[in-house]
């Protein structure tokens, strides 16, 4: 509750880990349980989108909370895996950067899905997926900055898809005990609703994002 406190006015990603044979398994998915509890308590304000690698876990979210958005997790997808997030009734894919390319990104927007790609933190590499229409970058380090990355051209406003330009500055960092540590505060608020990129740390801490685990 700590960290979604402090990433009020951000949208928040929460994944939710629970994998098995990870010793820490819950199949009857008491953490996807408490997260959705914690969501109502908090009376719907947070802004949140919950992921996962289990379908199972997010099969309990929307069974318990069908108002939430929830996107799958995948390292490497496979050949229908936008069949499988579709059906799933999910609003978002979230792949692995070795495996995203332009055809990925047009087959998940067709059928109306959003694609964040996780983790990304060269800038070159930033500027080809915004310019291939991702629609979310994650990343892991807390202090990469844009105005560091328009260097290598990431707000150039060249390619298709998504304009880079629209990048005013990253939001909010928080570190892993939810303090605003605000590297350049008065350009990244400005940024919160807009700004394409969202740095997120494991369940160490919330950089625009956070994970639940056991």
């Amino acid at each position: 509750s700590e960290a979604l406190d402090a990433c009020a006015g951000m949208g928040v990603n929460i994944e939710i880990k629970n994998n098995h044979p990870d010793p820490d398994h819950h199949p009857d998915e008491w953490v996807a349980e408490q997260t959705v509890a914690l969501l109502a308590e908090r009376g719907g304000r947070d802004e949140v989108l919950i992921s996962s690698f289990n379908p199972a876990t997010l099969a309990r979210v929307r069974e318990r909370a069908p108002h939430l958005d929830t996107a799958l997790l995948v390292v490497e997808p496979e050949d229908d895996v936008v069949e499988v997030v579709v059906a799933g009734g999910h609003q978002a894919l979230h792949p692995n950067d070795w495996f995203v390319d332009e055809d990925l990104v047009a087959r998940c927007h067709a059928a109306g899905l959003k694609v964040n790609v996780w983790t990304v933190d060269d800038p070159d590499r930033m500027a080809e997926l915004l310019a291939a229409g991702v629609d979310d970058l994650g990343g892991t380090d807390p202090v990469l900055r844009v105005d560091e990355a328009c260097e290598d051209g990431l707000v150039s406003g060249e390619g298709e898809g998504r304009d880079p330009g629209d990048l005013a500055g990253l939001r909010t960092d928080v570190d892993g005990e939810g303090v605003i540590e605000g590297h350049g505060v008065h350009d990244e608020r400005k940024a919160l609703d807009q700004g394409a990129v969202t740095l997120f740390g494991g369940t160490n801490g919330c950089l625009g994002a956070t994970s639940f685990a056991d």
